[in-house]
């Protein structure tokens, strides 16, 4: 199982899915969506957790086509909410007998987060957290027992499109925590990292320019034309 913790409603997540699902030849999803709280969510007056929903779960879907996908919507992206969602969704993937959580949101890190790891601790669960759009180290993506996840950018012949070369993307997060400290996995590269968690733990193509391609129908700021276009 993969749950996602995700914040806002996403009302057309399901019928996005399948017609994404529909244009690359995928089977259908095994998915559906729970609310944290008990209650649905409010809409992102933005479109952007929308988009950002879009994209966890078709491609998610897209890497474990049969996997079943549980979509674990929080109240709000207040971090008190997202925690919420986040034990939400680590309890449903335990009671299914293990898997994954994925998470696309974190923040700035800041004094006393280490209180808050136990979030991301559950027996027979690994937890995967983005380490952001921006420059620096982003929490949970530091937490020890989370697999940060981190970006690149893919350079492309413009001609033939054939793939030439990987290389971090330059906004994609990272660094040496600056209050988790080193785990004991990452000893053997302690030369790099210091007494220090250092992320990300691996890296894939998050360039918005040369990311994956996502359909996702909600107006993002008030338009569509980035509805069915390549997101990171």
């Amino acid at each position: 199982m993969i749950a996602i913790a995700d914040a806002f409603d996403d009302p057309n997540a399901a019928t996005d899915l399948a017609k994404f699902s529909a244009q690359f030849g995928l089977p259908a999803a095994n998915f559906s969506k729970v609310f944290a709280s008990g209650t649905k969510p409010p809409q992102d007056p933005t479109g952007g957790w929308e988009h950002e929903e879009s994209l966890d779960i078709e491609w998610a879907h897209a890497m474990a086509p049969s996997a079943r996908i549980i979509l674990v919507e929080a109240a709000s992206n207040s971090l008190t909410n997202l925690l919420a969602a986040e034990t939400k969704a680590a309890t449903l993937v335990a009671a299914a007998g293990g898997g994954e959580v994925s998470n696309s949101w974190g923040g700035g890190e800041f004094s006393g987060e280490t209180s808050l790891d136990s979030h991301f601790i559950q027996s027979g669960v690994v937890f995967f957290a983005s380490t952001g759009d921006f420059p620096g180290t982003a929490w949970p993506s530091v937490a020890p027992n989370v697999v940060a996840a981190g970006g690149t950018t893919i350079s492309r012949n413009p001609s033939t499109l054939a793939f030439i070369t990987e290389r971090p993307w330059a906004e994609t997060g990272g660094g040496r925590s600056l209050f988790e400290s080193i785990p004991t996995y990452q000893t053997s590269i302690a030369s790099i990292v210091g007494s220090s968690r250092g992320v990300p733990d691996v890296s894939f193509d998050a360039d918005p320019d040369t990311g994956v391609w996502v359909f996702d129908s909600t107006p993002v700021e008030g338009s569509t034309a980035g509805c069915c276009g390549v997101k990171g």
